[in-house]
């Protein structure tokens, strides 16, 4: 054999071994990037970049591996991610939204993060972790409620502001500090697993019947929703008719066509003022809703869940239709045509420079994003609803 046959032979053998090592390195986690294309551009691929800064630390730092998720590079993304959640029951799955006001207007990120939670609800295996890439707290156009909002604030978030600011130690001690949370959070599922593994080995068969015991109450699950339901009902009526009264005073009283300064100030005052009593009552359906929904999704969650637990049979079916008329009726109500929501980008363009409709287009946008958000969260529960068997 010729010395660069040799060396040929043992490249090979070399590479072989280093593809075979790589790819039987663990992985302790899934992780599900969700992001604006436009953040990530606009950054020069630096959110991309920093999370795969991150795997390859945590790798070095441990020895095991995480997926890194990426809608780019991840083949049938939108099915993709909800299948590996599916099929990986007891493995650690988390989820890192980099989160920035262009996320938190973004309709296609506000609904994936949410997807993401009704497909971690209940199950401590599914975490999130949110990167505030961008301060959001002087954003307007958002209400302090909206889900979205509240998923981005009540989880373990850390900041990231003014990630392109970072000199390369600050972005090092910043990817150091990531992985140290996310190996906190894979540790805590480890351990959640393992507690409730060795509980039920060591309960044996008494467990079973504390179990049915301390098991909620469908009934009373049930006749709270059928309380609360019609109330959301009209609440989120009385909602859209105000949002189309809106349209419809937009409509009937159009800008000036090449107007001067003069009069376009007059025709915003006149607006402003004919849209008051629509915007007091705007305000007031949105204010009632709010301070339902979580009562409301949180039952509509629990009854789910409880359903799902349930022997399949004439009882479970009933219920089921029950709760999928419910879900179909507040759906409904929660939906908004796309003349409705072609009016957001309109009102952001009519109160950045009329400074009288700037009240009514804040309120606008944050009741939109609000409402469009609990239609998503009851469309998921439809859809788990859906895919229980009869």
């Amino acid at each position: 054999m010729s010395v660069q046959s040799g060396l040929s032979d043992f490249r090979d053998r070399t590479q072989a071994e280093e593809a075979t090592s790589s790819s039987a390195v663990p992985t302790d986690a899934h992780v599900f990037l969700s992001y604006s294309h436009d953040d990530d551009n606009h950054l020069n691929g630096g959110i991309i970049r920093f999370m795969k800064d991150v795997v390859e630390e945590y790798t070095f730092q441990v020895g095991n591996t995480l997926q890194l998720f990426i809608d780019k590079e991840s083949i049938n993304w939108g099915d993709n991610w909800r299948t590996v959640l599916e099929r990986s029951v007891g493995a650690a799955n988390i989820i890192i939204p980099a989160i920035t006001p262009r996320y938190m207007r973004s309709r296609a990120c506000r609904k994936e993060l949410l997807d993401f939670e009704d497909a971690a609800q209940g199950d401590e295996s599914k975490q999130i972790l949110p990167l505030m890439i961008q301060n959001i707290d002087e954003m307007s156009g958002i209400d302090r409620q909206d889900p979205v909002w509240i998923i981005a604030h009540d989880k373990q978030w850390h900041s990231l502001d003014n990630l392109r600011m970072l000199s390369e130690k600050e972005r090092q001690e910043q990817i150091l500090e990531v992985v140290r949370r996310l190996r906190v959070i894979i540790k805590k599922i480890n351990q959640t697993d393992g507690t409730d593994s060795n509980a039920a080995s060591l309960v044996g068969a008494d467990s079973t019947v504390a179990d049915e015991t301390d098991q909620p109450d469908v009934l009373a699950s049930w006749g709270e929703l059928e309380q609360i339901a019609p109330r959301m009902k009209k609440s989120a009526d009385n909602f859209t008719k105000s949002v189309n009264t809106v349209a419809e005073l937009m409509s009937s009283n159009p800008a000036p066509v090449n107007g001067t300064a003069t009069q376009y100030a007059g025709w915003a005052s006149g607006l402003a003022s004919q849209a008051q009593p629509v915007l007091d009552s705007l305000n007031k359906s949105t204010e009632e809703l709010t301070s339902q929904w979580k009562q409301a999704y949180d039952g509509m969650a629990n009854y789910v869940n409880l359903v799902e637990m349930m022997p399949q049979g004439d009882s479970r079916n009933q219920m089921m239709d029950s709760m999928g008329t419910t879900f179909d009726s507040l759906g409904t109500s929660l939906a908004l045509p796309n003349e409705v929501m072609q009016l957001i980008p309109l009102m952001r363009v009519i109160g950045s420079f009329a400074k009288p409709l700037r009240p009514l287009a804040n309120s606008l946008e944050k009741s939109i994003g609000l409402i469009e958000s609990m239609h998503n969260m009851v469309e998921l529960l439809q859809k788990r609803l859906d895919r229980i068997p009869r």
